[in-house]
């Protein structure tokens, strides 16, 4: 017998944990990347890759896709800060 699985997140509520992430780390995450929250793991680099992903197909919602567009630019000031640093090396 399986444990209880606990209610997965809503989109929205996954799209407030990323921003937290851009704040908190100042960049976005890897593809691999977990964070801890009230217990379970969540695979935020995956899931955004793959919302990246449907967002350029056009297989979102559009309450889904708005999210991520507003999302855009925090990951995009990260990648490039990103590039900037090694460019520097």
């Amino acid at each position: 017998m399986h444990p209880a699985r606990c209610a997965r997140r809503t989109f929205e509520q996954t799209v407030q944990l990323l921003e937290l992430f851009f704040h908190r780390e100042g960049r976005a995450p890897t593809v691999r990347e977990t964070i801890r929250v009230g217990g379970d793991t969540v695979n935020l680099g995956a899931w955004l890759a793959k919302a990246r992903t449907k967002h350029r197909t056009g297989q979102l919602p559009d309450n889904h896709a708005r999210l991520i567009a507003a999302l855009k630019p925090r990951w995009r000031r990260c990648v490039r800060w990103r590039s900037a640093a090694r460019i520097r090396r």
